[in-house]
């Protein structure tokens, strides 16, 4: 589809928002089943006076009736050449804007509006939607996010449409140009993140799932959790073994590292509000969850303790025998095999972008050293032995207790001294003897079938040889920490064919960071839209669960900017003297709110769309980011998968 045909095709669907904190009214192209009758209540193609509730039944339309977050809605029309006469359009029988300019002879059949209709200061008509918000609950009217409709004429059509309404309208802008207009006019107003503040639900990840429901109340809970369990959880846990199924009693992001593992492991995860009064009473039953888009139920279900077959990602080959250390300037994606998708991904992004992604300096330790360090003290031996103990498979304590046993093993052994020396000179001649971060970056990692997220360790800020050389083992023990084995178990992974490689990094004092998407994740659509989240100081927060980001979708066919949510955030993570990261006051939004400028939007989404080229195919992807002085970093590039 053309750039002019979407806008035509969007503007007419009339955005509204159905559910939680992002969804939009689907496209009419995307209309649910039985949104509009067969046959319209009436034959009336408009009416110019909606005189009571009656009257709007009349003509409106529901998408997702029947649900709690169904919105009845009808579109208007303003006729300036008419003495700004409304027409609230029977949206029964027209499914566009156009359809009913065209048969009232308002436009020329056939004729190109887009100009006229969007992007003229001075223009004839003005279109939008009259929705009722339950959640208010109260009257809404909206234009489309990439009306540019100016201030006057937002005022005059709040005018126009409130005289002929029968109760009292509110406006909502859907884009943070429309709001800084219904501020300029002291226009009482609701905005998008007021109306997710009132949420109930939101699927962070459909799906449908057996399992036994289990409360967690703390991280102590989560050592009794098993992997057919369905967890209610009251707080947000930084890691979580493989479970049927997650709800949660708080708001969340989807770019957390919970999220993207659940998003991994194919299971429903939703947001419920009200989720510790509905299933106290199911605490350790069994049932089937069905998370759907705007709702959910649930039904008993009989006792399911076998996980459902799933396809086991393969692990990609990998090669131990380059030795090489090698900056991360110097690696594209084909260099994974030996240094891990992660430390690949950020050499591909620096090949292809040149200047225009900033990534911080660093180097890689390949596999090759992780191998050798393994089978050079016996520690494969080792681990083939925790492999085949007896009632390892059956019983994750003494699984828990094996693998402990052996991440102190990894950690306690002497790093090899050649290995040690060439960290310390490259350390200190390419890095400057600067404090850096230790990270992983494995061969089942970063993939299109396996995230990794928040599965392994890493280290801040370490600023001396012997710190390092300690964190590089750290973060290659934690290749065996409980949660990332188990969640290779749940998968069938061939435990003895992973391997770790070690990025030895510059860090960044972020005066702000974030995660981002390239499409937005909520809507199985693509080619239209970047997802933004937002924290002041280290991006960190947003994968952690700490506190509810400022979200922005960039609509890059639109060019609109709509905040989605503001963070709800009392303190940023920032670098001490002594360069670890500490909490301080969160002190970097403005007098409305905002984190992120709408410059800075676009520009971070011009940005993505190109990481996400250089990946070929439109592969879409989840970026980690960081700003510092108003230049932007980027720390991490992992596939999105649907």
């Amino acid at each position: 589809m053309n750039r002019a045909a979407f806008r035509v095709l969007f503007f007419f669907a009339a955005c509204i928002p159905v559910f939680a904190q992002m969804q939009q009214k689907p496209s009419p192209l995307r209309e649910p089943a039985g949104s509009r009758p067969d046959k319209p209540a009436t034959e009336t193609d408009a009416l110019n006076q909606i005189a009571n509730r009656a009257d709007f039944d009349l003509i409106q339309r529901t998408y997702y009736a029947g649900t709690r977050y169904a919105i009845p809605h009808l579109m208007f029309v303003i006729d300036r050449n008419a003495s700004g006469r409304v027409h609230f359009v029977n949206s029964q029988k027209f499914r566009f804007h156009k359809d009913f300019l065209y048969a009232a002879g308002l436009a020329p059949a056939g004729a190109k509006l887009d100009n006229e209709l969007y992007f003229k200061a001075e223009r004839r008509f003005m279109i939008g939607t009259v929705a009722w918000q339950a959640t208010l609950p109260g009257w809404t009217w909206e234009l489309w996010e990439g009306d540019l409709l100016p201030e006057p004429l937002i005022a005059e059509a709040h005018e126009r449409l409130s005289a002929v309404f029968f109760e009292k309208l509110t406006y909502k802008p859907n884009s943070s140009r429309q709001e800084a207009a219904a501020l300029a006019l002291k226009l009482q107003h609701v905005t998008q993140a007021e109306l997710s503040g009132r949420q109930g639900y939101l699927a962070l990840n459909t799906g449908k799932a057996t399992g036994r429901v289990r409360f967690v109340q703390n991280e102590a809970d989560l050592e009794n959790v098993e992997h057919y369990d369905i967890v209610v959880l009251n707080f947000l846990p930084l890691k979580l073994t493989p479970v049927r199924g997650i709800v949660v009693t708080m708001p969340s992001t989807p770019l957390s590292h919970i999220n993207i593992l659940a998003h991994g492991w194919g299971i429903p995860n939703v947001y419920i509000k009200d989720a510790e009064t509905v299933f106290a009473p199911l605490q350790g039953e069994w049932i089937e969850l069905n998370a759907a888009e705007r709702k959910y139920n649930w039904k008993s279900a009989a006792r399911a303790i076998a996980s459902p077959t799933t396809t086991a990602p393969a692990a990609p080959p990998a090669d131990v025998t380059r030795r090489d250390i090698l900056s991360l300037r110097e690696l594209t994606r084909t260099w994974s095999v030996a240094y891990g998708a992660k430390a690949a991904n950020l050499g591909e992004i620096s090949a292809n972008l040149k200047g225009e992604a900033n990534i911080p300096d660093g180097f890689v330790i390949p596999f090759h050293f992780f191998a050798a360090h393994m089978s050079g003290n016996g520690l494969d031996k080792k681990l083939g032995q925790i492999l085949a103990a007896k009632n390892f498979n059956e019983d994750k304590t003494i699984r828990k207790k094996l693998l402990a046993e052996l991440r102190q093993q990894i950690e306690h052994t002497p790093l090899a001294a050649e290995l040690q020396k060439q960290v310390e000179v490259r350390w200190k001649s390419e890095l400057r003897s600067k404090p850096v971060f230790v990270r992983s970056s494995s061969n089942l990692e970063d993939l299109k079938n396996f995230s990794g997220a928040g599965l392994y360790f890493s280290a801040a800020n370490q600023a001396t040889v012997a710190a390092i050389a300690a964190s590089v083992k750290k973060v290659w023990a934690s290749l065996y920490s409980f949660e990332a084995f188990e969640a290779r178990r749940h998968f069938g992974v061939e435990q003895s064919h992973i391997y770790m490689a070690v990025i030895i990094q510059i860090g960044v004092d972020m005066d702000l960071g974030g995660v981002l998407l390239t499409r937005n994740p909520y809507l199985k659509t693509r080619g239209d839209a970047v997802l933004i989240s937002t924290v002041c100081g280290h991006n960190s927060q947003i994968a952690d669960n700490r506190g509810m980001p400022e979200q922005i979708l960039v609509n890059y066919e639109s060019n609109a900017v709509v905040v989605w949510t503001r963070a709800q955030q009392e303190t940023a993570l920032r670098f001490d003297k002594k360069g670890e990261l500490k909490p301080t006051p969160a002190a970097c939004a403005d007098a409305q709110g905002r984190i992120l400028t709408d410059a800075k939007a676009r520009l971070l989404s011009h940005l993505a769309l190109k990481i996400r080229d250089a990946f070929g195919e439109k592969a879409e992807q989840d970026v980690e980011w960081g700003m510092l002085k108003g230049k932007i970093y980027i720390l991490q590039s992992r596939p999105y998968r649907d």
